[in-house]
Order: C-alpha cells, then structure tokens, then sequence
C-alpha cells in the first residue's frame, strides 16, 4: 500500500485527512485518509494507461491477505496489519 501512495503522489495526487491536510501514507496514517486529491495531476497521466505486473498471488485483504503476510517486513505492527486487513 505504501508503495502506491508513493507513487500516487509522484504523479500528482494528494492524500489528505478530516482538516484537509497532507497525510504521511505511511504506518498508522493510512487510517487518517478521507480525501483524494486528483486535481493537480498532469492530464497526461489521467489519460495514460497503466499496466501493473506483480510476482505475488496473495489478496490483498483478508487473513491471508498481502498486509497481514508482508506487512511485518514494511515495519507495520501487529494492530495496523489488524486494522488494514478488512
């Protein structure tokens, strides 16, 4: 997840809680996310078509899901996991 913010904000985009203000993206933020801002993305990239390729067969929620198995290695603890993985 926090690669996609990442990379959502290189391209423009903006995170941002109940006050309208930048969120991190990163651990125990991701919960304070209520808005997001395309406005200031180029055209070009709201035009463009992407294609994702990923090595990894795992759901993204659930038990079984990707936070739950890999979100120990991105330093998320044992509650965030528990959080995100709905």
């Amino acid at each position: 997840m926090m690669v996609v913010l990442v990379l959502c904000r290189h391209l423009g985009v903006h995170f941002l809680d109940k006050d309208g203000k930048e969120v991190k993206g990163i651990g125990d933020s991701l919960k304070d996310i209520v808005t997001i801002d395309t406005s200031r993305m180029n055209p070009l990239v709201q035009e463009a078509k992407f294609t994702i390729m990923c090595d990894v067969d795992n759901p993204l929620c659930g038990p079984n899901g990707a936070t739950m198995c890999y979100g120990n290695k991105r330093w998320y603890s044992r509650s965030i996991r528990r959080t995100c993985r709905v």
